[in-house]
């Protein structure tokens, strides 16, 4: 990355515990290292957490910002008056009342949105319970303060953008995708290992309902093994245990191994919003992806690129696999992957939006 602005001005973040290692989680901390060095190191990092069920709901409720407690407002207010703020950067748009409160301190509001959660919440309902019902309304109400009180909003892509504008009257500033360390080490020679697809990805709702759909109707039909590697994916080793198709590693150390072996990678995700990080993951490794049109979204002409191919239904599916012949290593996903999507891009976009 190029050097930090000696200069550099003093910021704000606040955000979501980083403890996780989700795919928002993974932008949280490209964001913040990011602004960590535009600013010269002369940051402020605050990071909200609803330690239990109940702190949620109350939070919920009352209609307060994710992880809000009584002494965090103060906390932030005080850093404001003490220090000579450029601006609050704002990294979930669940932390929209943050945005009303902290507008009133005469400071500049720069919100990333991670998804639009209001659409997130709603597909989450389909699959996973009463809480999320709660969560529709209580996304929409901060999602109408951040966007009345942010002065600028970055999204992860124009699909988000878009839908930003049609529910809440606003787009993006910004179009900031996901872009990622490079991880990938050419030098390391392939394995001579039974063939098999990839998926990758943790157990939250909508890899779960991807998955399961991919295997009920396609895997039958096709005749690559699957190796299923993510944090929680244990839970699917009772229900396939005896499937003879199916191999679920769950959390690993490093992936590398897995995607260089890998003949392609598959993305059936059918559910949520934003970009998807494993796909951008699996064209840093060069690895072809098979996926649904939401697989890829913010990602444009992938098959045109020759790094993917976008399916629409089962028979798409059965047909692009039983009929993939190409090489485990793709070029053309390792050139999209660094003109697209790697951590300087990221860096050099954000820097330039931002003027630091």
């Amino acid at each position: 990355m190029s050097q930090a602005n000696s200069n550099g001005k003093h910021i704000i973040y606040i955000g979501r515990e980083l403890k996780s290692i989700d795919g928002g989680a993974v932008v949280s901390k490209r964001n913040v290292e990011i602004l960590r060095e535009i600013s010269g190191g002369k940051i402020i990092e605050f990071y909200l957490s609803d330690k239990t069920i109940l702190s949620k709901l109350i939070n919920i409720v009352a209609g307060k910002p994710w992880g809000y407690c009584s002494h965090v407002y103060s906390d932030i207010k005080n850093s404001i008056l003490l220090n000579e703020i450029s601006f609050v950067f704002i990294d979930h748009s669940l932390l929209g009342a943050f945005a009303y409160i902290l507008k009133k301190l005469n400071v500049t509001i720069v919100v990333f949105f991670h998804n639009i959660e209001v659409k997130y919440y709603k597909d989450k309902v389909l699959v996973d319970g009463f809480l999320n019902n709660l969560m529709v309304r209580y996304a929409r109400n901060h999602e109408k303060l951040i966007t009345k009180y942010a002065d600028k909003i970055i999204c992860l892509t124009n699909v988000d953008s878009d839908l930003l504008l049609s529910i809440y009257g606003r787009k993006a500033d910004l179009i900031l995708p996901i872009t990622i360390e490079d991880r990938f080490i050419p030098s390391i020679k392939l394995e001579d290992t039974e063939n098999y697809h990839l998926f990758v990805g943790s157990s939250f709702f909508a890899n779960i309902d991807a998955i399961n759909w991919y295997i009920e109707n396609v895997l039958p039909s096709v005749r690559s093994k699957l190796v299923i590697i993510g944090n929680g994916m244990e839970v699917l080793s009772k229900q396939y245990k005896t499937h003879p198709k199916i191999e679920i590693k769950g959390f690993v150390d490093d992936l590398g191994p897995f995607y260089r072996n890998a003949d392609f990678v598959v993305n059936p995700v059918r559910l949520g919003s934003g970009m998807k990080t494993k796909t951008i993951e699996a064209l840093m490794y060069g690895k072809t992806v098979i996926g649904t049109t939401e697989a890829f979204v913010g990602m444009e002409e992938v098959e045109n690129k020759g790094v993917g191919y976008v399916c629409g239904s089962p028979e798409d599916f059965i047909n692009c696999i039983n009929n993939f012949h190409r090489e485990k290593f793709n070029q053309y996903s390792r050139i999209y992957y660094s003109d697209s999507f790697s951590a300087d891009i990221g860096y050099q976009k954000l820097k330039k939006f931002l003027c630091l």
